[in-house]
C-alpha cells in the first residue's frame, strides 16, 4: 500500500498481505501519525472507503475508468516499484526483500532534498531536516548486537557485520 502526502511529497509504504480493511487502516493509522488528514484520495476499492469511513476522514475515490483521475497515486506505486526493482537488483538480495526494499526506497527518497527544492520532504513534515544517517539499501554496516540477541565471548568483537534492510523509525 503506497501513501503520498500531497502537501510535502512525503511517501511511505505498508506491505499489506491482502486488500483488507484493517490493514488499510494500520498502514493509513502509521502513515497519518500525529498529524491530520484533510482529505484522502483513492481508487475506488472498498478497503479504501470501509478504511476512510472507520476512521472518520474525508475520502474522494478516483472516477472509475478514468484512470487519469488517479494519475499521482498511479505514479506514485510506478516509483515505488522501479526504486524497489533497483534497490533488489543493486543490493543483490533475494526478491523476498522487496518490502524491506520499497521501504528504505521511499525512505531514502524522503530524507533527500530533491532538485528545485530547498528541503526535504521530511522536513517539511517533520519541521525539521532528518537527524539519522542516508543509507543505501543493501549497504554492508556494522552494529552492536543487542545482549538479548547474542552472547560474546570476552574476546569477540564488540560490532558486528551485517547487511542495513532499512529503517525502524517507532
Amino acid at each position: 500500500l503506497c501513501i503520498k502526502d500531497l502537501n510535502t511529497a512525503f511517501r511511505h509504504a505498508a506491505p499489506v498481505s491482502g486488500k483488507s480493511t484493517p490493514d488499510t487502516v494500520k498502514a493509513i493509522t502509521f502513515f497519518k501519525g500525529r498529524s491530520k488528514i484533510e482529505l484522502m484520495t483513492s481508487d475506488d476499492a472498498p478497503e479504501y472507503e470501509s478504511a476512510c469511513s472507520e476512521m472518520k476522514l474525508p475520502w474522494r475515490p478516483a472516477q472509475p475508468g478514468v484512470p487519469q483521475t488517479n494519475a499521482i497515486a498511479e505514479r506514485n506505486v510506478q516509483d515505488y516499484l522501479t526504486g524497489t526493482r533497483a534497490a533488489v537488483i543493486t543490493a543483490g538480495v533475494p526478491n523476498c526483500f522487496w518490502p524491506f526494499a520499497g521501504s528504505c526506497y521511499f525512505m531514502n527518497m524522503n530524507i533527500t532534498v530533491g532538485n528545485g527544492q530547498l528541503k526535504s520532504p521530511w522536513e517539511m513534515r517533520h519541521g525539521k531536516p532528518f537527524e539519522g544517517l542516508a543509507i543505501p539499501f543493501g549497504a554492508r554496516v556494522w552494529f552492536k548486537p543487542a545482549k538479548t540477541k547474542y552472547t560474546l565471548d570476552k574476546v569477540d568483537a564488540r560490532l558486528q557485520q551485517g547487511v542495513f534492510l532499512g529503517y525502524r523509525l517507532w
